[in-house]
């Protein structure tokens, strides 16, 4: 791990993300860029891997040094930062700025309704399932051991949906980059538009994906997990110890549609289990009233997923 430096002839590095936002260092002339992902790894949790590094519109190899990219007369140095995907737990979010205008066009061209059901049945069959299964639950979890206190407001009646398929990388990836299809290339596949999935904005805030070893939240507000930070992501192996301490947080998940507390234990989760947490007060997304969950909604819901 480096020490961030002090001396003033030591350039400063500004990393620049799409939904992560500038990060600024200051560091020798002998820095490696790998030792820069190093620093990025250390404060985000994607993997050096998964990093790729551009200035001036040229990849940066790993074993080259900070200084060379110095100017003579300024000592900042401007890189892009592109992330190839998710794999494995850690930062997760949905990356088109401004991400709640974009999906309030989505949802104007998606109707409310059994659309979305639609939608996520057309989802599932794409990713192979052989079965799909939905349930209302008006259950209220406990709001004591949360992420945040901000997160007490997703803890009641919410709408569930599991199919037998897990997700793969290019899921996990897809469901992120909302702006792109990755199903057009394919005229095969059901969902081939593949913003669909987007609908079921129209109930809910903060959907939910659990499958195979990781649990992944989706925030396009911005406002649970951090500043520009559109989601999070927690594996099951890696992320064990947070995920034991978050108790209620988690405990939506267990007991459900194949699952038990000793899948959570075990690592990994032979499907995928959505979560939409019914909105209860208006947000952005909703724009009015008629976005909120009323008896009514709730009476369709249950009828509709049992």
């Amino acid at each position: 791990m480096m020490a961030k430096c002090r001396d003033p002839w030591v350039p400063w590095v500004t990393i620049r993300h799409e939904y992560m936002g500038p990060r600024t260092y200051q560091l020798p002339h002998s820095t490696a860029v790998r030792d820069v992902k190093q620093l990025i790894y250390e404060e985000t949790d994607l993997p050096i891997t998964e990093q790729q590094l551009i200035h001036n519109g040229k990849v940066l190899d790993d074993r080259l040094q900070i200084g060379t990219l110095v100017h003579p007369r300024i000592s900042e140095i401007s890189i892009t930062l592109e992330g190839r995907g998710l794999k494995g737990g850690g930062r997760f979010g949905q990356t088109t700025p401004p991400l709640v205008e974009f999906l309030k066009d989505i949802l104007r061209r998606y109707p409310e309704g059994g659309q979305i059901l639609k939608e996520l049945i057309q989802n599932a069959e794409d990713a192979g399932a052989t079965e799909v299964k939905f349930m209302f639950d008006e259950t209220e979890y406990g709001l004591e051991s949360l992420w945040s206190p901000e997160m007490a407001q997703y803890q009641g009646p919410a709408l569930y949906v599991y199919n037998n398929a897990v997700f793969t990388t290019e899921d996990w990836n897809g469901i992120q980059e909302i702006a792109r299809s990755r199903k057009r290339e394919d005229p095969l596949k059901v969902g081939r538009f593949g913003i669909g999935f987007n609908s079921v904005y129209h109930i809910t805030d903060v959907p939910s994906i659990f499958s195979g070893d990781q649990i992944g939240m989706l925030d396009p507000h911005q406002t649970l997990f951090g500043v520009h930070e559109s989601g999070q992501c927690w594996n099951l192996k890696t992320d064990a110890k947070e995920i034991k301490e978050l108790t209620d947080q988690f405990a939506p998940y267990i007991g459900l549609f194949e699952n038990s507390e000793k899948t959570i234990k075990d690592g990994s989760f032979n499907g995928t289990l959505f979560r939409f947490p019914l909105r209860v007060k208006p947000s952005l997304l909703s724009e009015c009233p008629e976005g909120v969950l009323t008896c009514a909604r709730v009476g369709w819901y249950r009828a509709h997923a049992l």
